[in-house]
């Protein structure tokens, strides 16, 4: 039974690899379309990169299905192993680099690769009764149903209201078009708190019926949170990021992960990529512009930059040496307005464009391994990525336990009852995150999680009791 066990799951892990391999190719024949297309030996190191991330995502989707480690990887696969890899091969990269610096940011890759392993495997030879106290805590939570039955009709009327005061929205927020899509303080807020909430409440109601409670009593209220996101929540009403966040964490909810998805799973995440796009093609037909054409080489479209700005980040601090942490104050410290803090630093994707590269538009990818470079140096880089991968492992750890097993691999038959709802939200609303933090700029997205999980803890505490309350409520089986 044993071998039998390791046959399926090793055989899992080459299918997705050769799987990974095939989009490489196919990566490879559409870019040669489009460019001349040679090799030389910086090639075959990228090519090496990218499948030591190619070969960790096969391994962690078959025993995890999904969890932060795969979601790492399957960032380093697709956008600092694949990308740079047809970059270089093409010649395509939107600035003139140097050789030494290229060679410089494969290593600094490679370096934090081995540093998120290193921290992530620690946190692993670990298990704490704190862990067993947590999940003792998260079985003996309750949903108090009135509460969110209340938010339901609340969450109902405020979209019922945004749609007759201001006309519905498909391609862009709502939000953002009461202030006449000009940026202020208080539209990121609202931006922040308004719709992430209303999606919210639609994924505690989902969690409600299927773990706690299957009864038609919650069918009207399932209805109307699902009427609320379709008119200000729509899968093309805001930006990539937002949208795969609460999309992604809604999908982790009603298909529950099970080491026997981590195919299905795997698809969904490469098919995502191609969603980028046509997400946008759909958003400006909708609003009246011309089509755009999905072209065939979409590498090379601007959207997976983040390796080339990490030689970029290199080479500028070989200009202009290290910030010495100013960047990374500055991203800590998003919330404090200019007009209190004058010489606040822009985000680090911002500073790059505007002070090196001379470009206008300053929302390019810099990511979380270029923060790290560009504020402490290597230093940065081992250690936080070694803390980077401890946390996640932390994290990841729990949400297996809470499955219903302390290993890594998700329960063969999905979730069981008894599962922390605050903390399964929690986690799913995290994957998105989790990517949009990799893939930078730091600033922006600590400003995205934050803003985030504070929309996300009000709706927790509405509609979830801790054991210590005694409102009437239904308690999981």
């Amino acid at each position: 039974m044993q071998t039998s066990s390791f046959d399926t799951r090793f055989g899992r892990v080459i299918l997705l690899f050769i799987g990974q391999c095939f989009f490489f190719l196919v990566a490879c024949v559409a870019a040669a379309t489009e460019y001349r297309f040679k090799t030389d030996g910086v090639f075959y190191v990228l090519l090496g990169l990218w499948a030591l991330s190619a070969w960790n995502l096969a391994r962690y989707l078959t025993t995890d299905c999904i969890s932060l480690r795969v979601i790492y990887w399957f960032y380093s696969s697709i956008f600092l192993g694949i990308a740079p890899s047809v970059f270089h091969a093409t010649e395509s990269w939107s600035h003139p680099i140097d050789q030494k610096f290229l060679i410089a940011a494969i290593l600094v890759v490679a370096i934090g690769h081995m540093a998120y392993l290193g921290g992530y495997g620690h946190r692993l030879q670990k298990s704490s009764s704190k862990e067993r106290m947590f999940v003792q805590r998260g079985k003996s939570q309750q949903f108090a149903t009135k509460r969110l039955q209340i938010a339901v009709v609340v969450g109902f009327a405020v979209s019922v209201f945004l749609v007759a005061s201001f006309g519905i929205t498909f391609d862009g927020s709502i939000v953002r078009a009461i202030f006449t899509d000009r940026y202020s303080p208080l539209a990121s807020i609202l931006e922040y708190l308004v719709r992430p909430s209303i999606f919210f409440i639609l994924i505690y109601i989902v969690v409600y019926k299927k773990y706690f409670s299957s009864g038609q009593n919650m069918n009207v209220f399932l209805a109307l949170s699902v009427l609320s996101v379709c008119l200000v929540v729509g899968p093309f009403s805001g930006n990539r990021s937002l949208i795969f966040t609460l999309y992604f964490a809604l999908f982790l909810t009603v298909y529950t992960p099970s080491s026997s998805r981590a195919i299905a799973y795997g698809l969904i995440l490469f098919i995502g990529i191609f969603g980028f796009y046509f997400q946008e093609m759909i958003r400006v037909v909708i609003g009246g512009g011309e089509s755009v054409m999905l072209s065939t080489n979409f590498l090379t479209q601007g959207n997976f930059d983040g390796f080339e700005n990490l030689v970029h980040v290199i080479s500028y601090v070989e200009l202009h040496g290290l910030s010495l942490g100013w960047q990374f104050l500055g991203a800590t410290l998003f919330f404090i307005p200019r007009s209190v803090w004058e010489e606040k630093p822009t985000g680090t994707g911002d500073t790059l464009a505007s002070n090196f590269l001379a470009v206008t538009n300053g929302n390019i990818a810099t990511p979380l391994i270029s923060e790290l470079y560009i504020n402490f140096h290597l230093f940065g880089v081992v250690f936080i990525m070694y803390a980077f991968g401890f946390i996640s492992s932390i994290l990841d750890r729990r949400y297996k336990i809470l499955l219903g097993t302390s290993s890594l691999k998700a329960a063969p038959g999905g979730v069981k009852e008894g599962i922390s709802p605050s903390f399964r939200v929690c986690y799913s609303v995290l994957m998105g995150l989790y990517l949009f933090i990799l893939r930078g700029d730091l600033m922006s997205g600590l400003s995205f999680l934050v803003g985030t999980m504070l929309a996300l803890c009000l709706i927790t505490r509405i509609v979830v009791e801790s054991p210590r309350q005694s409102f009437s409520s239904v308690r999981c089986q």
